[in-house]
């Protein structure tokens, strides 16, 4: 489904944070660009739909919904590096980075290569059935004779259901991703997201987000649970974290526009139940914030050098 969108980005739409981490990040560089070299690095954006950015055209990739005002591309403009790679795309799970995904969608994986120095990744949303679980819990939300219908729902058989397929089913696939893009790019540096909140630990926002009061606690801690599985993996693998859920609470979807980093179901400026512009930058600000952590600032000498 393409998403579409009439908020043209500007400088307004990154944060102050945002911009802040930004500019505090990007460094200086030292003597002539024509006599030190290109920008150091090659760096390749992994994932699945939050970190395309659907919903925000411009598109490097209209069938994957590409924005070039994803995160990715904010992060390659602040580091300046010297050749950028986004090959995420809406819809992808965990073997998207080994198998084609869609037609003339290739393995995400292709792009990574041993000499790659910084790789970004956004996955398991979609592996967790992120799609249905919206669209179940709207339906169910519309005609609730529960305070929790869609928690009622997954847990009907006695056992939460959204909590084993996380256990048995999206651990074991996040940790094998992990451990292949390691394999792939045994020096790199790699950068996984946690994905933002989506719904607030309390309360409802109808018809916003038109879900029962009941299920957006339950919701939040299902998202906090991914977000820890998505962690534990990185961490094994060698990769770092930047934890975009630690600091999203008070920006959920529920929130005013002017506060939001994820859009409603209803009412989106962007791709509903997605990062927007500020949203975008925010999770940047993370990613640049966990690479000065590693150094990288000061390994990538010209943050004006282009993004190809």
């Amino acid at each position: 489904m393409s998403y579409q969108n009439r908020c043209r980005f500007t400088a307004v739409a990154l944060s102050a944070t945002a911009l802040a981490a930004t500019i505090a990040l990007a460094p200086v560089a030292s003597g002539d660009p024509a006599t030190t070299g290109p920008a150091v690095g090659t760096y390749v954006a992994l994932g699945d739909s939050f970190a395309a950015g659907p919903g925000m055209p411009p598109f490097d990739n209209e069938n994957c919904e590409r924005s070039q005002h994803n995160y990715g591309h904010l992060v390659a403009r602040a580091l300046g590096v010297a050749r950028y790679t986004d090959v995420t795309c809406g819809g992808a799970v965990t073997e998207s980075l080994s198998t084609a995904q869609k037609t003339g969608v290739a393995p995400q994986l292709d792009s990574v290569s041993p000499d790659t120095d910084l790789i970004t990744v956004t996955l398991g949303g979609n592996d967790a059935g992120f799609i249905e679980v919206l669209t179940t819990c709207g339906v169910l939300g519309l005609a609730s004779v529960v305070p929790d219908p869609c928690r009622t729902y997954y847990t009907r058989t006695g056992v939460d259901e959204l909590a084993r397929r996380l256990t048995e089913d999206v651990a074991p696939k996040l940790q094998a991703a992990f451990d292949a893009i390691r394999a792939r790019a045994p020096h790199a540096v790699i950068i996984a997201t946690t994905y933002p909140h989506i719904f607030p630990e309390s309360g409802q926002c109808w018809p916003a987000i038109p879900f029962a009061a009941g299920d957006m606690p339950w919701l939040a801690a299902v998202q906090r649970s991914l977000n820890a599985m998505i962690a534990a993996a990185a961490t094994r693998a060698d990769a770092l974290v930047a934890d975009v859920f630690a600091n999203s609470a008070e920006h959920n979807a529920c929130q005013p526009a002017e506060v939001r980093w994820v859009e409603p179901l209803n009412g989106a400026v962007a791709a509903p139940a997605h990062p927007n512009h500020t949203g975008m930058a925010e999770i940047a600000a993370a990613v640049l914030s966990t690479a000065r952590s590693a150094g990288l600032d000061s390994a990538y000498p010209h943050p004006s050098a282009p993004v190809r």
